[in-house]
């Protein structure tokens, strides 16, 4: 969500804003000031402006009717015009803000309820609103909460934790939030991910309260008075509540490790994963040693970029120490490429094993270089290389990238010639015949052109290759969205015609023809799905709807053809598996027998589920039947996600019950293999896991088969010899 905020709103004050026109001139706060980004971005947006004497007093608390309006005026939250919702907010100028507030459920009074615009706003209140505000729809369901909480603040503590949002000046929970910090915490909520220091609270179970206040200084460290923490990635749980496209929410869980062999007193930072203390180097980056770097001299030690430092002895990747490259010489080029005076190196981090630097055969460090915006390609006075490829028939020269194509193929020419290029398989490129080189741009798309001629590239295995077009080069132009990467790209024209992948459409205008979204086109006549048109198709009342589905006044389609006896009307896209009209529900574009107006979809990307007012119905993918079945508790049910569902008695793998299971608590982890845990218990797709403890359960993101708790090991819900 983008914010525009303007942080100026009185309250029984004199005090105003006025725009500064002249760039970035707060006199209070300079660029050594902590907050400095965060209020030069915002300024820079337009999103803040100062005081008549050209100040922003980043000391200034907010108060609640003040941090409202920021956030109604800076979203597109509706804001209606409505009084008298609290005994103190009457017929003020924050009373919109403050009731359509209560109305969407963002806020609630104080226990006597009353609202107290007045307050100065404290950092719990303040997460509370943003969160609310930023993720709307997901807190009104509470689907971002990991667990039951005790007391009301702390599903936004926790979140504001996750999301790296709470300023390193914030100590307690009941601190009063300044301009400052509320311009951090839009900046960071703005931004998503900015890398700066934070604030965490790490909260009582029992009763909320801080148990330890933490601070996040970028890289995955975390400070506590006593410990150095890391973070690691671990499966997190999966909502039961779906996004309207049919794919479920998923939101990434982080567990801190201890690293106790670090000092926090002594604890820096350095950037890329490594961190320094007084005794020693060290590297936690996802990948490579996650530990001491034993071999590292601490006084010479520097991170240089891409996960690469050095000391006075040798270079390290990743944590690994390399003694075979020259120390003074050396250079990171790129992420893919680094050098010393004597060979190119293929950087290779073979993530989550270990690291290596692989010399190029033959490739000249004294003329090597990158080509801007492709740094996986690079060159030298003799040879063209891609990664760890020489592509030995071009001339390095003259060789130069058009464009990119899909799955890393590009368009890319010589003095020789103009080329479709595979560079993991070069054997496989292709050269284009009537293009000249010395001319040849990239149009957008799989089209070229030189001064004269127009080509396009096919990758459909019937027409694979390069066929010349009979276009008019100079009209000629792509069409597309902006949303659409060039690849995309496949409907243009020129003055006269239309194409569709490189071919012409018949009778297409070419005056009144646009993109809708690919691949959808339109002229004045008809409405195209990629290139043919739609039968009877209604250009003025067609509608993209998602999965391929479609509809006009006409017809309901889908992936371009009629869907035979669906009215068109009363038609909806359920998910990505089933749509309905008033009498009719569709699975695949097939009707299946199911009562139409009372029935619910439960999709997601791995499963699907369904219910009507008479049973539920579950998906199966594996040969595309929809099989009915009876739960315990029909009204209740929901489906999940991997294969799970469950309702207010008891959780379901597929069509059949799982025995045992607690429904209050049941939920699937997110990964590609059906785990989920309970209260008592962790599950694989429709097998309890014998002993299994669910407080510590994770899967292993990177080998998901694997799974583990504070007992052991499990692979697809199994024990594992953890001698293994």
């Amino acid at each position: 969500m983008n914010l525009r905020i303007l942080l100026a709103f009185p309250l029984g004050l004199s005090l105003f804003f006025c725009s500064t026109s002249i760039g970035f001139a707060f006199s209070d706060v300079g660029s050594n000031h902590p907050n400095f980004n965060a209020i030069e971005y915002l300024e820079q947006q337009g999103a803040v402006e100062g005081y008549e004497d050209y100040t922003f007093r980043p000391d200034n608390s907010v108060n609640r009717a003040e941090f409202l309006k920021i956030l109604f005026e800076s979203t597109d939250m509706p804001l209606e015009t409505k009084t008298n919702c609290f005994p103190d907010v009457q017929d003020q100028w924050f009373s919109s803000y403050v009731c359509s507030a209560k109305d969407q459920n963002i806020l609630a009074g104080y226990p006597d309820r009353l609202f107290h615009p007045e307050r100065s706003i404290s950092f719990v209140e303040a997460s509370k609103l943003l969160m609310n505000v930023y993720f709307s729809d997901l807190y009104s369901q509470e689907i971002l909460r990991p667990k039951a909480f005790q007391v009301w603040y702390e599903t936004y503590v926790h979140w504001m934790n996750t999301y790296k949002i709470t300023p390193s000046s914030i100590l307690n929970l009941d601190q009063l939030v300044t301009r400052a910090d509320l311009a951090e915490m839009v900046w960071r909520m703005d931004k998503e991910s900015v890398n700066q220091p934070a604030r965490s609270f790490v909260l009582s179970e029992q009763d909320g309260s801080v148990v330890e206040s933490r601070l996040w200084t970028g890289d995955g460290y975390s400070l506590s008075q006593d410990t150095v923490y890391f973070e690691q990635l671990t499966s997190p749980l999966m909502t039961q509540h779906p996004w309207s496209d049919g794919y479920p929410n998923m939101m990434l869980a982080l567990i801190e490790d201890e690293s106790t062999s670090l000092d926090p007193g002594s604890f820096v930072n350095l950037g890329d994963g490594y961190a320094r203390d007084a005794s020693g180097i060290y590297f936690y980056g996802g990948s490579g040693i996650n530990g001491a770097i034993d071999e590292a001299d601490l006084e010479s030690f520097e991170v240089l970029e891409h996960r690469f430092a050095r000391d006075k002895n040798r270079i390290y990747y990743y944590g690994f120490a390399f003694n075979d490259v020259d120390i003074s010489s050396f250079e990171v080029v790129s992420s893919v490429y680094s050098k010393d005076d004597s060979s190119v190196y293929y950087n290779s981090p073979y993530y989550y094993s270990f690291a290596s630097l692989q010399p190029l055969p033959n490739a000249n460090p004294a003329d090597f270089q990158i080509f801007p915006g492709h740094e996986d390609f690079g060159k030298d006075g003799n040879s063209v290389f891609f990664e760890d490829k020489v592509l030995t028939d071009f001339d390095a020269d003259s060789f130069k990238i058009l464009q990119d194509l899909f799955l890393n193929d590009v368009f890319v020419k010589d003095s020789e010639g103009v080329y479709f290029l595979s560079p993991y398989s070069p054997q496989h490129s292709e050269k284009v015949e009537d293009l000249d080189s010395a001319t040849t741009i990239s149009l957008g798309g799989s089209y070229l052109t030189d001064t004269n001629s127009l080509a396009y590239y096919s990758s459909n295995p019937e027409s694979k290759g390069f066929h010349s077009l009979e276009g008019d080069a100079e009209t000629f132009q792509v069409l597309g969205t902006p949303s659409e990467t060039d690849d995309l790209r496949q409907y243009a024209k020129d003055k006269d015609s239309v194409y569709y992948a490189g071919k012409l459409i018949p009778g297409a205008d070419s005056g009144s023809f646009e993109v809708l979204d690919n691949p959808y086109a339109q002229d004045k006549n008809a409405v195209y799905f990629m290139g043919v048109p739609l039968p009877e198709s209604d250009p003025s009342t067609f509608t993209i709807m998602s999965s391929g589905y479609s509809k006009d006044s006409r017809h309901a389609y889908r992936n371009g053809e009629i869907l035979d006896g669906a009215d068109s009307g009363s038609f909806e896209v359920l998910d990505h598996s089933f749509t309905k009209d008033n009498s009719h529900v569709y699975y695949d574009g097939e009707s299946i027998d199911a009562d139409a107006p009372s029935f619910q979809a439960f999709g997601s990307f791995d499963s699907a589920f369904g219910k009507d007012a008479y049973r539920a119905y579950f998906v199966d993918f594996s040969d595309s039947v929809v099989r009915s079945f009876e739960p315990a508790d029909l009204e209740s049910f929901v489906g999940l996600g991997n294969g799970f569902a469950k309702d207010n008695v008891q959780a379901y793998f597929e069509d059949s019950s799982l025995a045992g299971s607690d429904a209050a608590s049941f939920d699937i982890l997110v990964t590609v293999e059906p785990y989920a845990i309970d209260k008592n218990s962790a599950y694989f797709s429709s097998k309890r896991i014998e002993g299994s403890d669910p407080d510590t359960f994770v899967v292993n993101l990177y080998d998901e088969k694997v799974a583990s708790d504070q007992y052991g090991k499990y692979i697809w819900g199994d024990p594992l010899n953890n001698d293994l």
